[in-house]
């Protein structure tokens, strides 16, 4: 979904108050500054793919980049509840799946 997007920026708006009031998250994220959330989403074949996500984001709308230090996937569904391609963190025996990352 574009980041201007409304339905995007209400959905992020609301996620963006959810981490604010959690105590849990910035107790240990300690940030500065929290960019809203990016949508996407993937139909039969489609993927991301394998990627290192990247250290400096554009703020849309805008020419200013940000350094961001921590990347984070909100599943909005749990993932036992849809058939395909799942997160996948590190590679080799370092490797963790969406359904073990979120034990």
């Amino acid at each position: 979904m574009p980041e201007e997007h409304p339905v995007g920026r209400r959905l992020g708006n609301v996620i963006l108050g959810e981490l604010d009031r959690n105590q849990s998250f910035i107790s240990a994220a300690l940030p500065m500054r929290v960019l809203p959330p990016l949508f996407n989403r993937y139909t039969d074949g489609r993927s991301y793919g394998g990627h290192i996500d990247g250290a400096v984001r554009p703020i849309a709308g805008t020419p200013f980049r940000v350094r961001t230090d921590l990347s984070a996937t909100l599943f909005l569904s749990d993932p036992a509840e849809y058939d395909g391609g799942e997160l996948v963190i590190g590679e080799g025996e370092d490797e963790k799946t969406s359904e073990t990352a979120c034990r």
